[in-house]
């Protein structure tokens, strides 16, 4: 049975994949200046499927985490991977803050901070998720 939740899991991590390339092409999209503006429902759908699939590994983390508490609460990598979810779930409301501005201006028209709390934010998102996936292969191997 602790099978079928590792393959959830990893089910809700290709969501957030799927997600995150979504986002990020139309973010590149938006910053190279070939749309100009953004559509709110394709910004939001996007935000969606990353929020559902971050919510089901959360979850799902959990179910796994359980049965291992004793042996992970003493790992540091263990830690180091719990820092990282904290801060892509943090980060989170700060993308969707920063949204709007894809919607109402164009890159180019943005000031020098507002591009780079954009890049900031992102820059914060693909460390995370890296150094989530790494601590996570780490502690537990290759799960295939």
């Amino acid at each position: 049975m602790d099978d079928l939740w590792l393959y959830v899991h990893l089910g809700f991590l290709i969501v957030v994949v799927v997600g995150s390339i979504m986002a990020d092409h139309l973010a590149y999209c938006w910053m190279r200046g070939k749309k100009l503006l953004l559509e709110k429902n394709e910004l939001e759908r996007a935000h969606w499927i990353v929020t559902i699939g971050l919510t089901g590994l959360v979850f799902t983390g959990l179910y796994l985490f359980w049965p291992q508490r004793d042996y992970l609460l003493e790992q540091p990598t263990f830690w180091l991977k719990m820092f990282f979810v904290l801060t892509l779930l943090i980060n989170s409301f700060l993308i969707e803050s920063l949204m709007p501005h894809a919607t109402r201006s164009t890159h180019a028209a943005l000031d020098a901070l507002q591009k780079r709390k954009l890049m900031l934010s992102g820059g914060i998102s693909t460390v995370s998720w890296l150094g989530t996936i790494i601590a996570a292969i780490y502690l537990f191997g290759w799960p295939f």
